[in-house]
């Protein structure tokens, strides 16, 4: 768990050429580090750094889960499913979880039908 002003150095930078969409990568950037600190004003000083943990195990159910059907909140997203595709095998392969063999082909062919 990195200190909250550690998060400072990681801001994006638009090189002085603001956009529409730096500006509001700046605004969400903004908003997560005011979650991120109400959550940290909340937590007791008695859970200490245990206060954060990764389910990984959990994770890792919900995302091959997701892979199958989209949980109800995101019904009305069904056209953004190429991109739930990529993120969920994404976050599957960065929890070391992804079984290229198995989910390939049918990953393939959910991306074929989208075409």
């Amino acid at each position: 768990l990195k200190p909250i002003s550690q998060f400072a150095l990681m801001v994006f930078r638009d090189d002085c050429y603001p956009t529409d969409t730096s500006r509001e990568q700046l605004n969400t950037e903004a908003s997560i580090v005011h979650a991120f600190r109400t959550f940290l004003t909340t937590v007791s000083e008695d859970e200490g750094d245990d206060c954060i943990q990764l389910k990984r195990e959990q994770h890792v159910q919900w995302l091959k889960k997701a892979l199958e059907c989209l949980p109800r909140g995101f019904s009305s997203l069904d056209a953004s499913r190429p991109w739930f595709v990529f993120w969920i095998t994404h976050s599957l392969e960065l929890l070391d979880a992804l079984e290229r063999s198995s989910l390939a082909p049918a990953v393939g062919a959910f991306l074929a039908k989208c075409q």
